[in-house]
């Protein structure tokens, strides 16, 4: 009956964590086992332990024993595991199993395949024959497996891979063993690196993880004229859901051996993360003989960097950083890219309370290296206000005061720069600077905002020089400093300390009006360019500055930043923007944009008697895929441009790019105020202004999209100056299945570079690159 029953649900069984069975005899089982809850199997009740799902094409049971049989498409689920096979045994009172026959066993990221399984499903122990697993991202087989009570998995003369391709995969990792435990982590033992079937190099014992955000290796090998044959190697690791920390290992030919670990540590409420990268150099850069840059040859070299970021309370934050490093020269030969964006990185300690109305900090910024020239502010107390509104008079106050310890330490240079004083002298102060501005906003018949202010400052010094440094002197005092300077001219003048305590006043009044105007076509439609209808906004604006000249002049002061350099300022702004913009996607859409401002300036600065700057800036961006630009600064009485630049980016999978820049030998003019925000296209306009050099470049670069698997990219920076190629690059990035590839030509103002990039695709997140 029971087994017509069985055949008449498609041969289904719904049995209770094998004592399910015990609950579905309790109706002919003797007396000893009747206290089992009597449920029939049909129903898929639960009785004294949880519901195990069996299906099978064919079943037979045997009440007296427990003993259970199941062939043709077994499938068994049993809490958190479920087991296929061809074949399955299984006791309801010993609730052992075992199977046999296309066997797959799943349970969380643990998935293995094979011929062959015993164990008991109450305690989870497991032994498997030869299989083949996956686990996570990670595809293994091997001789045999154990998986234990405690979720943790032995496997047996493995052979681990994040390629899907069990027989042949691109790369593996051979291990006499390995464990997985249920946290997702496992350790290899004795493993050999393979690429193909190439053994690349041998690890005692290595750390992984399934999880995909756990960690990458990275392999980069290469040539490079300055290191020789190069073989990056880089592995990331997920210590937990907070800590993650890689290793790196560089071999260079011409340099050595380099060891590298960077660790970051993040919660809710902070982020930490530290570097440490060091090694013997074998041949460390030297312009002369026994100095590299007016400094001792540093052999042994290193870099040691923290930064810390942490949320103390809402408003409240506490910003860290120290950066150490062993030569000059430490950055730009071994973390480039980083280079290239900040040559001079600082060291610092920030606590900052942000308020609605103000906010309130406490840093410090010692110099950590004493081959760099640096502003060392020990400490500063700053209280920022931005602008509002004073109660309902209708002006509004904008202030910023601070307190600060400065102290400007130049270069400590190993060799002689000359004859005595062969250095430039340290000097410092306390600086105490308090800044008011306030504004009295109007509106003239809702269609122009006329903004008058006023306001001063006040910078009180307790020691200034005696001897009065002019900017052609201060001038000179930089290119003394200049390490690249390999006869440098000692300054005519340089600052002392014989001088007294002295307080500058300066004020400052102005006017800004501005106004807004639009135009609006609403039946504008083009497909082609995705017009649905336009919009001309035009936002014409002037702005008037008068600022007296202060009541001590900027040579008789220290010189530490731009605080220290106010001079008289009368000039006026006038200014256009005009933006044409669309509708795209529910969206307003800039398809061009055109900034203009002409300064003319009524007073002359220093040996300056040129008028003014006017400058033009423009965005054409009629698609996402198609971006022109143009910017121009030019004197107004000279015939001639200071700076210029165009360039367009077309295309998206097919790509161009062109850029144009052109600076002129020129002496820029400083435009600034106190009490309002000035547009600057060239960033050379402020108070530190001074004499620039002709400098002309051309740049391109094309990017193909050759194949799904397989995108081109060139690029060219050429010195028009010079005549010649500042830099070239050549990239060839390849999908390869399971790695990432790039193969890279790199030449760089004499320096060549032929490197390979690969990284794994199975941890997309993570890419081990210490900016080289």
């Amino acid at each position: 009956m029971m087994n017509r029953t069985i055949r008449a649900m498609g041969v289904r069984l719904f049995a209770v964590a094998l004592g399910g069975a015990v609950a579905f005899l309790a109706r002919v089982a003797p007396a000893d086992d009747a206290a089992a809850p009597a449920v029939a199997a049909e129903s898929g009740a639960t009785a004294a332990t949880e519901e195990m799902d069996i299906k099978a094409d064919a079943y037979e049971f045997e009440p007296k024993t427990g003993q259970a049989v199941g062939d043709g498409n077994v499938s068994l689920t049993y809490q958190d595991m479920v087991l296929t096979a061809d074949h399955v045994e299984l006791n309801s009172k010993t609730k052992d199993v075992a199977a046999r026959g296309n066997i797959t066993f799943r349970r969380g990221v643990f998935r293995w395949e094979g011929d062959a399984v015993s164990g008991n499903m109450d305690s989870h122990d497991f032994t498997f024959g030869e299989y083949r697993s996956i686990i996570g991202v990670w595809y293994a087989k091997g001789s045999g497996a154990h998986h234990s009570a405690d979720g943790k998995v032995d496997l047996s003369g493995a052979q681990l891979s994040t390629c899907e391709y069990f027989d042949g995969p691109h790369y593996s990792i051979q291990a006499k063993r390995v464990t997985y435990y249920p946290n997702g982590k496992f350790v290899a033992y004795h493993t050999v690196y393979r690429v193909g079937g190439v053994p690349v190099f041998y690890f005692p014992v290595i750390i992984g993880d399934t999880d995909q955000t756990g960690g990458n290796i990275e392999i980069k090998p290469g040539y490079d004229s300055d290191w020789g044959a190069f073989l990056l190697l880089g592995r990331e690791w997920k210590i937990d859901e907070h800590l993650r920390t890689k290793i790196m290992l560089h071999l260079r030919s011409k340099r050595g051996l380099a060891l590298g670990n960077q660790t970051s540590y993040d919660t809710d409420t902070s982020h930490t993360e530290a570097l440490l990268y060091g090694m013997r150099d074998q041949a460390p850069p030297e312009t002369e003989p026994d100095y590299n840059r007016g400094f001792d040859v540093e052999p042994d070299r290193y870099r040691a960097k923290i930064y810390h970021r942490q949320s103390l309370l809402d408003n409240l934050n506490l910003r860290l950083r120290v950066d150490s490093m062993s030569d000059i020269d430490m950055l730009e030969d071994w973390f480039r890219r980083e280079y290239r964006g900040n040559p001079q990185p600082t060291s610092f300690g920030d606590l900052t309370y942000e308020a609605q109305r103000f906010s309130l900090s406490l840093s410090a910024r010692p110099r950590v290296n004493e081959f760099n020239t640096e502003v060392e502010t020990l400490p500063e107390l700053r209280l920022e206000l931005p602008r509002q509104p004073l109660w309902d008079t209708g002006l509004y106050y904008q202030g910023s005061n601070s307190v600060a310890h400065l102290e400007m330490k130049w270069r400590d240079f190993d060799k002689d720069r000359g004859a005595p004083p062969d250095e430039l002298r340290d000097y410092e102060t306390w600086r105490a600077d308090t800044l008011h501005m306030f504004y009295l906003p109007l509106r003239w018949d809702d269609i122009m905002e006329i903004v008058p202010r006023a306001g001063f400052r006040a910078t009180y010094y307790d020691q200034t020089p005696d001897k009065s440094v002019s900017d052609s002197d201060l001038v000179s005092m930089f290119e003394f400093d200049d390490p690249n300077n390999i006869d440098p001219a000692l300054p005519s003048a340089m600052y002392d300390d014989d001088g007294h305590s002295r307080t500058r006043v300066a004020g400052e009044l102005g006017l800004e009006l501005k106004t807004k105007h639009y135009r609006t076509w609403q039946n504008a439609k083009n497909d082609l360019w995705q017009v649905d209808g336009l919009r001309h906004v035009l936002e014409p604006y002037v702005n008037y500055t008068a600022a007296p000249k202060p009541s001590v002049d900027r040579e008789d002061l220290y010189f530490f930043d731009q605080t220290d350099r106010l001079i008289e300022q009368n000039f006026v702004r006038f200014g256009l923007n005009q933006r044409l913009q669309t509708r795209r996607d529910k969206q307003i859409y800039t398809l061009a944009s055109m900034n203009h401002y002409a300064d003319f300036h009524f007073a002359k600065e220093g040996d300056n008697h040129h008028l003014g700057d006017i400058g033009t800036r423009v965005e054409l961006t009629p698609k996402e895929t198609v971006k022109f630009w143009g910017m121009a600064v030019a004197d107004m009485g000279e015939p001639d441009f200071n700076r210029a630049g165009v360039g367009m980016t077309l295309g998206k999978k097919y790509q161009l790019t062109v850029g144009y820049q052109y600076r002129n030998l020129y002496q820029s003019r400083s435009a600034y105020s106190m009490g309002s925000s000035l547009v600057d296209f060239t960033g050379e306009g402020n108070l530190l202004a001074r004499e620039y050099e002709r400098a002309h470049y051309l740049s391109t670069g094309v990017h193909l999209q050759l194949t799904d698997k397989t995108a081109f990219n060139v690029n060219y920076d050429y010195d028009i100056e010079q005549g010649d190629m500042a830099r070239q690059t050549y990239e060839v990035v390849r999908d390869l299945h399971c790695w990432m590839g790039a193969l890279r030509l790199e030449e760089d103002s004499g320096t060549t570079m032929v490197g390979v990039v690969l990284y794994l695709k199975a941890f997309p997140g993570i890419r081990l690159d210490t900016g080289i």
